[in-house]
């Protein structure tokens, strides 16, 4: 059986969910919930993506994020490996903690959106967490709440979401609530829905485009052109053999600093250039992973994507690409 395709193409909607290994746990209490945010609050921001719901329950999270240049894959990875690196050290377990890789589906803006928010946002109810919309309204660990303003949550664009319902604050909460309430009575779009649904049960098949993409035919198009084209690139940069070391040679001579410098943290600032530089075209044009970058700089994963964020600007500055 084919793994199902992870489609990206840089600015589209991502719709993002993972499962705990056998349908597990992977929230035992609110300390654990407050790490997981922490991490994914820390990624976000520093990769550029913009989040505009989440959702946490017991076995499985969501998240919707439109994305930057930086396919969701490389900030999941991080997120879902540094956060169960954490939580089995804290519970004393070992093994692996998610159900194989999180699953995403791309997703057209216009239409499309809001349903998806809606869907997200409403899951704790429909899983008995919460009994009404009241609850929901007060419920932490669900992106609704700093929606409606009873909760801060740095990583929530909860502004840019409400102006699709209204330019005042006040009116667009009020609307976007409504819009729930009709959720909750059965009033969703069904392709929605099913394609969600096919997903989440780790439905796959090559030739259905819902399993990946939800929009109309001119969308899927371009999104599969856009991600077909970016993986003929990393496929290229693959079979030319750029690896982390040629990298960094490739930084270190261009940049005229030592190849040893790379490796050092420094506030010279040649040397802290081109480490961020080196982050930026490991990150953003290899496709290599920040934990894979950040075990040879020995810094964090969250260290190597604001660095990324900082060095594309230096390597644009100086025309250095590859």
């Amino acid at each position: 059986m084919p793994r199902k395709a992870r489609i990206h193409a840089p600015g589209i909607i991502q719709h993002i969910m993972a499962r705990g290994i056998d349908g597990r746990n992977i929230f035992e209490d609110d300390r654990d919930r407050e790490q997981f945010l922490s991490t994914l609050g820390a990624e976000m921001p520093a990769a550029d993506y913009r989040c505009y719901a989440w959702s946490l329950l017991p076995n499985h999270y969501h998240i919707v994020v439109r994305t930057s240049e930086i396919p969701p894959g490389n900030i999941m990875r991080s997120v879902n490996s540094e956060y169960a690196a954490r939580h089995n050290r804290r519970h004393h377990r070992s093994g692996y903690l998610f159900q194989g890789r999180f699953k995403s589906i791309a997703t057209q803006d216009q239409s499309y959106v809001e349903e998806l928010i809606r869907y997200v946002h409403l899951n704790p109810v429909r899983a008995g967490l919460c009994k009404t919309l009241a609850d929901l309204d007060k419920y932490p660990w669900s992106g609704h709440a700093a929606m409606m303003g009873s909760r801060k949550c740095s990583f929530l664009d909860s502004a840019t979401v409400l102006k699709r319902f209204a330019s005042d604050v006040k009116i667009a909460r009020g609307k976007y609530r409504d819009f729930l309430a009709e959720g909750l009575a059965g009033n969703m779009a069904d392709d929605v829905l099913n394609s969600v649904r096919k997903s989440n049960k780790g439905a796959v098949d090559i030739h259905d485009s819902t399993c990946w993409v939800i929009g109309d035919r001119d969308f899927v198009q371009k999104v599969i052109l856009a991600d077909k084209e970016k993986r003929i690139a990393l496929r290229r940069y693959q079979r030319e053999g750029w690896d982390v070391p040629r990298l960094a040679a490739f930084v270190a001579k261009t940049m005229k600093v030592p190849f040893e410098k790379i490796l050092y943290s420094s506030k010279r600032t040649r040397q802290a250039e081109a480490r961020k530089v080196f982050c930026f075209l490991g990150y953003r044009n290899l496709g290599l992973s920040a934990r894979q970058l950040g075990e040879y700089l020995n810094i964090s994963s969250s260290a190597v994507t604001f660095a990324a964020k900082q060095g594309e600007s230096i390597a644009k500055a100086a025309e250095i690409n590859i």
